[in-house]
């Protein structure tokens, strides 16, 4: 449990079906299964966002201190702002493969999302780097002085 890190939360944003079904309106021969293709790794991209979220607030629960020190660590606090962009990619997919079937109630709530999530990565990556460079570190090992 202590392993799991922030960064495994932007891992499924390559794990989508945006890229299947992308360009299906423009394909003149295109695989029947193409659209159920892109909904199994839709399903599996909300399924990965919620383990791993659900297993870095575990994390942090049993393990208290590894909350500031994932903000304060060097690369792993990078993947902070990730996490949030991560979930703009499952905005895109139920944009792609919910609008249609839902109506138009979701599409305006996609844009109340999307304008929150924008506004949340912005923030989080002007933290971050505000973090990172105002706050001082600690050194990461001590010292030893040899004469």
């Amino acid at each position: 449990m202590s392993c799991t890190l922030v960064c495994f939360i932007p891992c499924i944003t390559h794990i989508n079906g945006k890229q299947l079904d992308s360009h299906r309106n423009s394909v003149p021969f295109r695989f029947r299964g193409l659209y159920a293709l892109g909904c199994i790794f839709f399903i599996l991209n909300i399924v990965l966002f919620i383990f791993n979220t659900i297993m870095i607030s575990l994390r942090f629960y049993w393990f208290p201190r590894t909350f500031r020190a994932s903000f304060l660590h060097p690369t792993e606090s990078l993947f902070i702002p990730a996490a949030v962009i991560s979930f703009g990619t499952i905005l895109i997919n139920i944009s792609q493969y919910g609008v249609e079937r839902a109506g138009p109630w979701l599409e305006e709530v996609m844009c109340i999302l999307y304008w929150c999530d924008c506004g949340l990565a912005i923030c989080f990556s002007i933290g971050i780097y505000l973090i990172m460079f105002v706050v001082p570190l600690p050194p990461p090992h001590p010292t030893k002085h040899t004469r």
